[in-house]
Order: C-alpha cells, then sequence, then structure tokens
C-alpha cells in the first residue's frame, strides 16, 4: 500500500499489506474522513494464524481543504 501527497504526487508513506487487498470504504465520524482497507487473505481453517487479515484505518489531514 502506498500514500501519495494530493498536492505534489510525492510518495509519503509505503508498507507491505500482505497479498491482495480489499476496496477501500470510506467514512466520516464528526467531521474527520477516514479510509479503511482489508489487507492480506483470508485464514486457513487448519493453521488460523497463517497469513490473517489485516484492517488499515487512515484518518485524512484536510486542514489544506
Amino acid at each position: 500500500m502506498i500514500a501519495f501527497d494530493a498536492n505534489s504526487g510525492q510518495e509519503i508513506w509505503a508498507a507491505e499489506v500482505g497479498r491482495g487487498t480489499g476496496s477501500p470504504m470510506t467514512y466520516a465520524i464528526n467531521g474527520r474522513q477516514y479510509i479503511t482497507i482489508l489487507g492480506g487473505r483470508a485464514t486457513r481453517g487448519d493453521r488460523p494464524d497463517a497469513d490473517a487479515p489485516t484492517v488499515w484505518t487512515f484518518s485524512l489531514d484536510v486542514s489544506g481543504n
């Protein structure tokens, strides 16, 4: 997963999230915007700890808007 600066297009953050990602979801709470993405893949029944999915949630800095 890679985050880019909306104005400059420069990479500002990156992380390995495992195999595949789900579609991003966006929502607002008390006027603050968030993005949530499911990373990784589903667990296997015989090894529930293998490749467990992770939920990544970020708040957006909208101070420039």
